[in-house]
């Protein structure tokens, strides 16, 4: 029997078929809704096949299938590269180079078009600005404009910069490059003597095949092996690895935010279940609020003493806030320099990835799924406003509205956030609202919009002049942008209806009458941000946790329904009022009758 309290679940994936062999520092993609990519990576050990760089591996996650293709080109095979994608192309900078019996620091690029299963000519180092040797480093692809960049790389190409970065609109795609280690190498070349490590940031033009160097200001310090993610054109780094010359070990567990729409660094305070300080961890983004991490390493007092993880945390970019998730099922080993990637909204893939035994680094080959459970990608916010939603329970809220005679829970932290003018009329724990134009249907549908973060069609125009009323006082913004998209879309006669009501309402004291009219108008108005979340939803069944029983309209509730939709009941209730009304009959309940 599975414990209530696990957030998640790890399950290890067979294939069908043999798969590739051991590696790590390798990259998988997820590049279509059925099939996974893996290229790239090293197995330690003397009789390594570096053939399997210029080897791609397609996983078809419906019938759990291997298959191998080969790219044309001959790449230099290395250990540890920076991999990012800038489109169809992967770029894989730098990493350690095996060549007469010593790793040496390499800090060319090789490009992998995916369309056409190629690889380009390689990208050298010294192209524009110098890009010094490195491996295990950051390499994640932001976007950034022309007027940001052209005052901040550095002087040596600024009047190249100048020809070729001239449009300040323009944004463009580039590989953005942080960190990592160069291995020196004694006086003859025949041993590792020390390690340089670096905190610089480079950026790759894949276009026109050159570096530049920006001047950022204050960042981390020089370190490598960082996990790294993307959200919203920042570069977020936790963690990370430095050695200094006395080869003594430090591992952090600080965490950085790089904004590419201003090139600078910020230190970002966390809160929570920080992870202890390692090396090595994955990080995969799930929503535009949530990223997992997983794995990673330490190293004590000497080389012989270390720790590998297999550790879960679930990291929070609203609250800044870490959790360490309880996980059951057949889990990994504790691993570092190991692929992460996304599935579906609530499962990623984990492969490969090495470990230590004693003395011996042990590179793996096996796959697991790690399935989240749905509840964790809701605020806590959100959470409290589904129990409202499904049993009526106000014990979370800590302020009430009074309207109408009646009474809606809600949150200060809330409203602190969202509507502080609202809040600001609170006195003892309530909000009484005595505006007549304001009704309880309006205030649900303006809390609705608070928490949820979406705005319902209103076919019903009084209902719409009565919520711009409610926008405009309470200064919401976007809201008022929504609704005033309604009513653009109104056609004519409806719009006649919705003059007469801001009339009757004392909102308005002549008509205006736009054209043209649309005759047409649209049945959804929301925010990108949630028609997204609605889509994902909706696409993963799994996650649904109420059906709909519709039957032949006889109200007996003892026949077979004609048919069943499985559904989510906190969306339902917030695009709905006929089946919120129905999911409040059936508070305890899975499930309702619909003749």
């Amino acid at each position: 029997m599975e414990r209530d309290d696990l957030q998640g679940k790890w399950s290890l994936i067979t294939p069908t078929n043999e798969g590739p062999r051991p590696r790590r520092g390798h990259t998988v993609r997820k590049i279509d809704n059925s099939t996974i990519l893996m290229f790239g990576g090293y197995q330690f050990g003397k009789d390594f096949d570096w053939s399997v760089q210029t080897k791609l591996f397609y996983l078809d996650l419906d019938t759990l299938q291997w298959r191998l293709e080969t790219a044309l080109g001959a790449p230099t095979p290395t250990d540890g590269p920076g991999v990012s994608m800038v489109g169809d192309k992967v770029a894989s900078t730098g990493g350690s180079v095996f060549t007469g019996g010593v790793f040496e620091t390499a800090n060319t690029t090789e490009v992998l078009d995916l369309g056409k299963q190629i690889f380009l000519p390689s990208i050298e180092g010294n192209a524009g600005d110098v890009l010094d040797p490195r491996c295990w480093h950051l390499a994640a692809t932001i976007k950034v404009k022309h007027r940001i960049l052209r005052p901040v790389i550095s002087a040596r190409v600024h009047p190249v910069a100048q020809e070729l970065y001239t449009d300040p609109q323009r944004e463009q795609e580039f590989c953005m490059v942080f960190g990592g280690r160069c291995n020196v190498l004694n006086a003859d070349g025949t041993s590792v003597a020390g390690f340089r490590y670096y905190n610089d940031v480079m950026l790759l033009d894949i276009e026109r095949r050159r570096w530049l160097r920006v001047q950022t200001g204050p960042g981390p310090t020089p370190r490598a092996a960082v996990a790294f993610w993307v959200v919203s054109n920042r570069v977020y780094v936790f963690g990370g690895r430095y050695r200094d010359q006395d080869e003594n070990n430090y591992f952090y567990n600080d965490m950085w935010c790089f904004d590419a729409n201003t090139l600078k660094w910020q230190p970002v305070a966390c809160f929570g279940d920080i992870p202890s300080q390692c090396a090595g961890a994955t990080a995969q983004v799930l929503t535009p609020t949530k990223v997992l991490l997983t794995g990673g390493f330490v190293i004590y007092e000497s080389e012989s003493e270390f720790e590998y993880y297999n550790r879960v945390h679930l990291f929070d970019l609203e609250t800044n806030t870490w959790t360490e998730l309880k996980c059951g099922g057949e889990a990994p080993a504790p691993l570092t320099a190991h692929a992460l990637t996304l599935i579906d909204r609530e499962t990623v893939m984990v492969y490969g990835g090495d470990n230590r035994v004693q003395t011996r680094l042990v590179t793996h080959n096996l796959g697991y799924f790690l399935s989240i459970k749905p509840d964790l990608f809701l605020s806590h916010l959100q959470r409290d406003y589904m129990r409202m939603i499904r049993t009526l329970d106000t014990a979370h809220n800590d302020l009430v509205i009074q309207i109408e005679a009646r009474e809606l829970p809600v949150h200060s932290e809330l409203l602190r956030k969202r509507s502080p003018q609202l809040l600001s009329t609170a006195q003892g724990g309530v909000i009484r609202i005595d505006d007549k134009r304001l009704s309880m249907r309006v205030m649900t549908l303006f809390l609705d919009y608070l928490y949820a973060n979406h705005v319902i069609v209103q076919r019903d125009v009084q209902v719409l002049a009565q919520l711009q009323h409610c926008a405009m006082k309470y200064q919401q913004v976007q809201l008022i942008a929504e609704l005033s998209q309604q009513v653009s879309d109104l056609t004519r006669a409806k719009y006649e209806e919705y003059s007469r009501a801001l009339i009757e309402l004392g909102l308005s004291d002549h008509v205006l009458t736009p054209e043209p009219f649309n005759d047409t108008p649209r049945d959804v108005v929301g925010n990108q941000e949630w028609q997204l979340n609605l889509e994902a939803m909706w696409f993963y069944p799994a996650t649904t946790d109420f059906t709909l029983h519709v039957t032949d309209g006889s109200g007996d509730q003892m026949q077979s329904p004609v048919e069943i939709f499985n559904v989510h009941r906190f969306v339902l209730a917030n695009r709905s009022e006929f089946f919120a009304a129905a999911i409040r009959m059936a508070l305890h309940e899975s499930y309702v009758y619909i003749h």
